[in-house]
Parts: C-alpha cells; sequence; structure tokens
C-alpha cells in the first residue's frame, strides 16, 4: 500500500498531503480503479452540512408548520360554524315536530339571543311565548361562531302553530365565524314551515 502512495505524482501527493489522510488517499485510489474519476474525493467534507444549509432546512420546516397550523384552525373553524348551523336547524325541525305532535299540550319554539354580556345562545321551549314558556334545552354558540342575525343586543322567538307546525312569522338567522365573518350560514324559516339553510 505504501508503494501506491508513492506511485502518485508529485503535484497529486501534495494535495493529499495538504488535504486528505493516507487512509482516504488509499480509498480514493480504490474508487479510482474501480473506474471512478480520478478526483480525489473527500467523503467526511461531502457527509456535513453547513451552518447555512441547517438554516435553510429550519426555515422552510418553520414555514410549512405554520401554514399547516393555520389551515387546521381555519378548518376547525369551518366545522363550527357548519356543526353549528345544523344544530341549529335540528332544535328547530324539533320545536316544529313537537308542535304538530301537540306534545305537553301546547305550542312548542326557539328563541335566540344575542346578548351584549354573557353567551350568545339559542333555546327550545315550551309554550306560545318564550317569556312565559318552559325552556326544555340551552345550547351555546362555540366561542369561534357569533349571530349576525339577530343583531348584538337584541334577541329573537319562533313560535310553531299546534297541529299545523306552520311558524307564527318568518325569522332568518344568521351565524358567521368571529375570525371571518365572511365565512356565514343563513337559516331562513318560511311562512310554510319550510326550514332551509
Amino acid at each position: 500500500m505504501l508503494s501506491e502512495f508513492t506511485n502518485l505524482t508529485n503535484k497529486k501527493r501534495k494535495v493529499i498531503e495538504g488535504r486528505l489522510s493516507y487512509e482516504r488517499v488509499l480509498n480514493s485510489r480504490y474508487l479510482k480503479d474501480l473506474g471512478h474519476s480520478d478526483k480525489f474525493v473527500d467523503w467526511d467534507y461531502k457527509k456535513r452540512f453547513t451552518l447555512i444549509e441547517l438554516i435553510i432546512a429550519m426555515s422552510i420546516m418553520v414555514i410549512m408548520a405554520t401554514f399547516g397550523f393555520l389551515n387546521i384552525i381555519s378548518y376547525k373553524n369551518r366545522q363550527d360554524l357548519n356543526s353549528a348551523s345544523q344544530e341549529i336547524v335540528a332544535v328547530l325541525r324539533n320545536a316544529q315536530d313537537r308542535s304538530l305532535s301537540q306534545e305537553g299540550g301546547s305550542r312548542w319554539g326557539v328563541h335566540f339571543e344575542n346578548s351584549t354580556s354573557g353567551s350568545v345562545f339559542y333555546t327550545l321551549f315550551q309554550g306560545s311565548s318564550y317569556a312565559t314558556g318552559i325552556i326544555a334545552s340551552q345550547t351555546v354558540l362555540p366561542s369561534s361562531v357569533q349571530f349576525d342575525s339577530p343583531t348584538t343586543g337584541s334577541s329573537a322567538n319562533i313560535v310553531f302553530f299546534s297541529i299545523t307546525g306552520l311558524p307564527d312569522a318568518t325569522l332568518t338567522v344568521k351565524i358567521s365565524l368571529i375570525s371571518n365573518s365572511t365565512a356565514s350560514s343563513t337559516i331562513v324559516i318560511s311562512s310554510n314551515g319550510k326550514i332551509q339553510y
């Protein structure tokens, strides 16, 4: 093996002595014998990452994680909006069904409260008005969802007639995301009793 080292040209020997160890020279000669280029390869150098490469890789990972996190939050908010509108429709249909069947011998309705202080909620009640009725259930909107209609500081009621299930008035309830008011859902109760969203 020593003879291989001595057979190298002076130029290559200087490069080897200056930059590479004896083992690297032997590895390079072995690679050259296998048909690789006759350039000496510093394998330890090729395996290392520079600080700039690490910073760039970490920056890309942070940017991707940020976008992923924001998309997850946005998806969760949209899911909250969709489930809140479906739950409101379910409560409205429940009140309508209970009125049709005359459950409890009276009418049923839903009260929507958009309070300036406290929670924003809707209530299923038994009776001809919310003020004198019996509360059957109360549901608070998710923290990411708000009422647009009824407006802040006001409330709205809808009561369904017994036997027919028709509402006493038409009503539009609009909910939206607090973080993005353009993402909204509108629930319409028409005079013929149709509930759509």
